[in-house]
């Protein structure tokens, strides 16, 4: 039984502000690490055509849940069946939990940069637990407080990042000429892929298809625009983002809007965090009181945070879980589009095939990642690359073996284009 979608009312520019919004530091600074080690035309382009990858893959993930208003675990179950998606539940709490407790961090860490002689040792643990309590707190509130948030707080996160782009920084330009890199268009792609399999929970709210599309097409040039704003300089850390600007001004009213830019980011990322990770609990118990799940989420984010610091183990956990998650996403795309074009498969071999092709490209790049040195990049793209050949190869035999039956039985085939 799927949860009942009681909000399904909200208009195209709710549904790209909420996701604009919802960014987080990291992410913001994903043009300026490109262009640093890639040069500003290819930063550019990387970030304009990764996310018109990402918009393309977040179309069949909107289309293929959006008749029935799935979230994203009982999307997943439609395709990978029970134990994928509680495998893909297991691993997407794990993956909002790490993700709650990154997001703390980075702001912490931005607000050390910014107040560097207050905010040293237990006072930054203790800050970020207040954080996270906070955010958690305010998540009770549901979609209507995420909702109001998240649009109440875009026009200043634009602002405030156009300001950035404007304004003469402390930094040289980073060098415009080196050559065009595929690595670069992965990394933007990677750096979004995992929420973007979790797009459903937020666009079985919309009003209409048509706001779902459009919304779509909005949030896609606002995170490219959020992307791009540190792109020329190169600012690719906090330190280089916020140093640029208090090193002109140490004056109290330019503090007080750095400071409000670092709070709002992670309150509406987390937020948004928060929310994606309760899709876990309806696909559980549909009739639980979800704003107690949204509570416990956001404490037990605000706990790895405050006993789990930021360390390699963390990083290697975090960039596994991506991995995984980019995975799942690859074969829910392939099994959406089959699905399309071969309409005489059994459902339950259908969903059981899709598991088998996800555990390969997740085994494929766990060993990647265990076995290489800075695999970021590379065990993402063995973890889809070994997804895609699998489930191509299996369909090739399949559709093969089918043909052959169908003509020695004499069966009459039906072909689709």
């Amino acid at each position: 039984m799927s949860h009942v979608v009681n909000d399904r009312k909200q208009k195209f520019w709710v549904l790209a502000a909420i996701q604009a919004s919802a960014m987080g530091l990291p992410v913001m600074l994903v043009g300026g690490k490109v262009a640093k080690t890639y040069g500003v035309v290819n930063a550019i382009f990387s970030v304009i055509i990764g996310n018109l990858i990402l918009w393309l893959l977040s179309l069949c993930l909107i289309s293929m849940s959006s008749f029935k208003r799935f979230n994203a675990i009982e999307n997943i179950k439609n395709y990978l069946g029970k134990i994928g998606s509680n495998a893909a539940a297991s691993i997407l709490i794990v993956a909002f939990m790490l993700w709650f407790s990154l997001q703390l961090d980075s702001a912490v860490h931005s607000l050390e940069v910014v107040y560097p002689s207050m905010l040293r040792g237990q006072v930054v643990s203790i800050i970020g637990a207040c954080i996270g309590i906070t955010v958690s707190i305010v998540s009770m509130g549901g979609i209507k407080s995420i909702k109001l948030i998240c649009i109440a707080s875009l026009p200043y996160l634009f602002i405030f990042s156009l300001f950035v782009l404007l304004y003469s920084p402390a930094v040289a330009p980073v060098p415009q000429s080196k050559s065009f890199s595929f690595f670069s268009i992965v990394y933007v792609v990677m750096t979004f892929f995992p929420g973007r399999v979790n797009i459903p929970t937020f666009f079985r709210h919309s009003r209409s298809r048509a706001d779902s599309i459009m919304g779509l097409a909005v949030m896609t040039a606002l995170v490219c625009f959020f992307e791009s704003f540190t792109i020329y300089y190169g600012l690719s850390t906090p330190e280089e983002l916020f140093l640029n600007l208090t090193s002109k001004s140490s004056s109290s009213i330019v503090l007080f809007f750095v400071t409000i830019y670092i709070l709002l980011s992670v309150l509406c990322i987390n937020l948004a965090n928060i929310y994606y990770a309760s899709a876990i609990w309806e696909a559980i118990s549909p009739s639980a009181h979800i704003n107690f799940w949204y509570l416990s989420i956001g404490i037990l984010g605000t706990v790895a945070f405050v006993l789990s610091p930021l360390d390699s183990r963390i990083v290697f956990l975090e960039q596994l879980t991506t991995n995984l998650i980019g995975s799942l996403g690859m074969i829910l795309l392939f099994a959406f589009l089959i699905r399309i074009v071969v309409q005489h498969r059994p459902r339950k071999h259908e969903q059981y095939i899709n598991l088998i092709c996800w555990v390969v490209g997740a085994v494929s790049s766990l060993i990647t990642q265990s076995t290489s040195n800075h695999a970021e990049v590379l065990s993402f793209l063995v973890g889809i690359g070994m997804t895609t050949f699998s489930f191509v190869l299996i369909i090739f035999l399949e559709e093969t073996v089918w043909s052959v039956k169908s003509i020695i039985l004499k069966r009459k085939t039906k072909y689709f284009l």
